[in-house]
């Protein structure tokens, strides 16, 4: 009744080695309860004897192990769990004496350290045999005054074959009840990969910090939405007067003037939208008030989650100051031409013209017929002086240098009118001049070009040239009353077109061109400069 089916043999078994007279100690079974429950228990059965020595019964004592055998299975369970985790882990675990002796250690630390076997790693002793020069002695003697061990320890070390292995350790001290060291408990983390990945950033970085410091173009990294600085070379810095630490804290609109900042603002939003790469002729503030022209060119990348721009700066004041000059040299040769023009060809048509007409008189008073021809030529060799004295005056509007730009500009009114026959006025203040006689030469090509261009393409009545100045700004307006300019001929920039952009790209002003159909053109040119 007490013996579970399966376990049916035990009782003639138990039965057969008493009769023989032996004793069964501490045999662990399983019996069965009167509720059907099944317990463990361990048995100790002794024969009971007669007086003459006749085994006529036994005697057992029942133990209750039930506790114990569920203590014992969870123990098995949790040191398989254990020795799968031991054998499978993919760091290393270890146990080492003192002096650096293997006790134990699992296979991944077999792998890491290059031995064959765990054998033969547990014969060797790690630093008797220097296993790089982070793990010697005094790493040990780090373990043994630490209680708490170490956490994340880097240490590189020589594997058997003579390679280098970088792992992190964490390792805790196991001490007697006199508080004397017996053992370390470890695991090392293999992070070759990672420390190699980590150093080869760090020499990318390194090399990148050279080149960006050292270029001869200036470079600046922008949040793209905050619009701040994040990095700043030390040609930018030089060129701006700002140390890094202060353009750190200035943003896109500290370094340009607020009249600028709405082409600047667009250019970087194009950049940043992918639109476009470069920038060209921006004027760009320093940190004294002066300022100098670049050309930008702009990259898009994300650094740490932030979408950033960072823009290539090229000073173009070089530049700007060599095509001044060459458009310096060829405007002293237009004058040149021009002054050869009226002296030279204007002089000798006038001649003709005077020839012609007294050639008229001459053979007009004889009655000769071919009078009329020679009065056609000389009126020819008019219309010729008039033309060569146009041009001469287009090439070299002597005005412009003796009475100044307003007076220039007003010729230039009545050149159109004669030269196109369209009524053409000019409004503006007397007597202003400028500085440099530079910018009112450029100012006056670019309302000539401007004004041309009008009578020659508009089919307009009416041309008007203005000129006005305010506290700080100069602006030159032409303004007709024609069929306006196609927006796909201002999208291509014509010649006309590039030509006065450049002209007001190198003098810093800002060209602006508004057309709408048969709403008439207007062409305005604002210049950033004092008058005299």
């Amino acid at each position: 009744m007490l013996i579970p089916p399966e376990m049916a043999d035990e009782l003639p078994y138990h039965l057969k080695q008493m009769r023989r007279g032996k004793q069964i100690v501490a045999f662990e079974t399983v019996r069965i309860r009167k509720d059907g429950q099944r317990r463990n228990v361990s048995i100790t059965i002794s024969p009971v004897r007669s007086a003459d020595g006749a085994i006529v019964g036994s005697s057992g004592v029942f133990r209750d192990i039930t506790v114990r055998k569920r203590a014992e299975e969870t123990l098995r369970e949790s040191e398989e769990r254990y020795r799968h985790v031991f054998e499978n882990a993919q760091v290393g675990i270890y146990r080492t004496t003192p002096d650096g002796r293997i006790l134990f250690g699992n296979p991944a630390l077999v792998k890491i350290l290059g031995f064959h076997s765990a054998e033969e790693m547990m014969a060797r002793n790690l630093e008797a045999e220097g296993f790089g020069p982070e793990y010697q002695r005094a790493e040990f003697q780090r373990l043994a005054e630490r209680p708490d061990g170490v956490r994340g320890l880097e240490a590189a070390w020589t594997r058997q074959d003579g390679s280098i292995v970088y792992v992190r350790e964490n390792a805790i001290t196991v001490r007697d009840a006199k508080g004397r060291v017996l053992y370390y408990d470890g695991t090392v983390e293999d992070i070759t990969d990672l420390k190699r990945a980590d150093i080869a950033l760090r020499e990318s970085e390194e090399r990148f910090r050279v080149l960006f410091d050292q270029a001869n173009d200036g470079k600046l990294l922008a949040d793209d939405s905050t619009k701040r600085f994040l990095l700043a070379n030390c040609q930018i810095q030089k060129w701006l007067g700002y140390s890094a630490a202060e353009l750190l804290q200035l943003a896109v609109p500290d370094i340009h003037r607020p009249d600028d900042l709405p082409r600047v603002l667009d250019e970087f939003d194009k950049m940043s939208r992918g639109e476009t790469t470069t920038a060209n002729d921006l004027p760009v503030l320093r940190k004294d008030g002066t300022v100098f022209f670049a050309d930008v060119t702009a990259a898009r990348f994300v650094l740490q989650g932030r979408r950033c721009l960072l823009g290539v700066f090229r000073d173009i004041t070089e530049r700007k100051r060599l095509e001044a000059e060459v458009l310096g040299a060829i405007e002293v040769e237009r004058q040149h031409l021009g002054r050869d023009l009226h002296d030279g060809l204007g002089q000798h048509l006038a001649s003709m013209s005077l020839q012609g007409d007294a050639l008229q008189t001459a053979l007009k008073a004889k009655g000769l017929p071919e009078a009329t021809d020679a009065g056609k030529l000389a009126a020819r060799a008019r219309d010729a002086v008039k033309v060569t004295h146009d041009l001469a005056r287009a090439l070299y509007p002597a005005s412009l240098q003796l009475s100044g730009l307003s007076m220039a500009l007003k010729e230039l009114a009545g050149m159109v009118r004669e030269m196109f026959s369209i009524q053409c006025r000019f409004r503006g203040g007397k007597g202003i001049r400028l500085a440099e006689p530079n910018l009112e030469r450029q100012l006056y090509r670019i309302a000539q070009e401007a004004a041309y261009n009008a009578a020659k393409h508009s089919k307009g009545r009416h041309i008007w040239i203005a000129l006005r100045q305010s506290k700080h700004w100069l602006t030159l307006t032409i303004k007709d009353d024609g069929i306006g300019v196609p927006a796909s001929r201002l999208a291509a920039h014509g010649l006309g077109i590039n030509t006065m952009k450049y002209r007001a790209n190198l003098i810093g002003a800002m060209l602006h061109i508004d057309s709408k159909h048969r709403h008439g053109t207007t062409v305005t040119c604002q210049l950033r400069r004092s008058v005299a």
